[in-house]
């Protein structure tokens, strides 16, 4: 259990590094060579343990193919488009929206069961974000409608990173392909998704910024942390743990993403983070508490 914290802990981490990453590279950019370089470490390693299981993906394209573009491409593109023009906290915190994009996804796929208790948490937990969408971190000298559409990118990565994370489990219980492959093929695919946006709208970043010091710390913090560390351990978690469970113990990252911001960046937090925090907590509660219900009117014989 305490691995999971862990893990959360580093993703919070990686939303204050990531932002001082940007200011040396554009989102997309950073997020295709950071893919590319983390999915070809992965392919290798994974080729030298047992090379008939990169064969043995091509029975699964698809699949792969929607977790490349659901978990990976959309999910870190978008978060660290719109991490440009928020807090690190802020964008962690609208990020930990997926608890009850889960729940919901759960429910329409048949996995779980809806009662009123549950649809409650639901609809306190969404409604508690309400003042944080509508009292706006803006950074100095941005637009109010770049801030908006960074909010948009964001609920859109929370939500498919949670049909991503429904489809690799799926691919792990319906093949033998191990975590490092299918992270690594993922990460490979949604690079090269990424670098194509990249040229397309993108201007190349100066060599001069790509070879600084910071910007290289920060990379491999990424690419070593976010990448490699805590996609494996999310991987294996998902062998014992829910995909719902998982994204309701996320939402201890937006504090870890708002001390290090603060403790990195100089960021301050506001109140309508508390009340999204406090009212995500309490929404989580009443989830928890209508899963009992559910599982109570199962067992109870009739």
């Amino acid at each position: 259990m305490w691995q999971i914290f862990l893990m959360y802990a580093l993703f919070g981490s990686v939303f204050t590094v990531g932002k001082a990453a940007l200011a040396f590279s554009p989102p997309y950019f950073l997020t295709a060579y950071r893919m590319l370089l983390s999915g070809g470490v992965l392919l290798v390693y994974q080729w030298i343990k047992d090379p008939s299981s990169i064969k043995e993906a091509r029975k699964w394209g698809p699949l792969l193919l929607g977790i490349a573009f659901f978990n990976v491409f959309i999910t870190n593109a978008f978060e660290f488009w719109g991490l440009q023009y928020m807090s690190a906290g802020k964008t962690s915190l609208l990020y930990s929206i997926s608890p009850f994009a889960a729940a919901l996804f759960a429910y329409l796929l048949s996995t779980e069961a809806m009662n009123r208790t549950k649809a409650a948490g639901i609809a306190l937990g969404l409604f508690s974000f309400a003042p944080l969408l509508l009292n706006p971190w803006q950074q100095p000298g941005s637009d109010m409608r770049d801030e908006l559409a960074a909010e948009a990118a964001l609920a859109v990565s929370a939500l498919t990173s949670v049909i991503g994370w429904y489809l690799f489990k799926s691919l792990s219980s319906q093949s033998a392909l191990p975590g490092a492959a299918i992270n690594g093929i993922s990460f490979i695919i949604a690079g090269v998704m990424s670098l194509a946006v990249s040229l397309l709208f993108e201007e190349a970043p100066p060599l001069s910024n790509l070879v600084e010091s910071k910007f290289l710390l920060a990379f491999f913090y990424i690419v070593l942390v976010h990448n490699l560390f805590c996609y494996a351990i999310y991987a294996k978690s998902l062998k014992s743990y829910s995909v719902t469970f998982l994204t309701f113990a996320g939402l201890s990252n937006p504090l870890f993403a708002a001390i290090t911001g603060a403790l990195i960046l100089q960021e301050t937090v506001e109140w309508p983070f508390y009340i999204a925090l406090l009212g995500g907590a309490g929404g989580l509660y009443l989830i928890f508490r209508g899963d009992e219900i559910s599982a109570s009117q199962k067992a109870t014989p009739r």
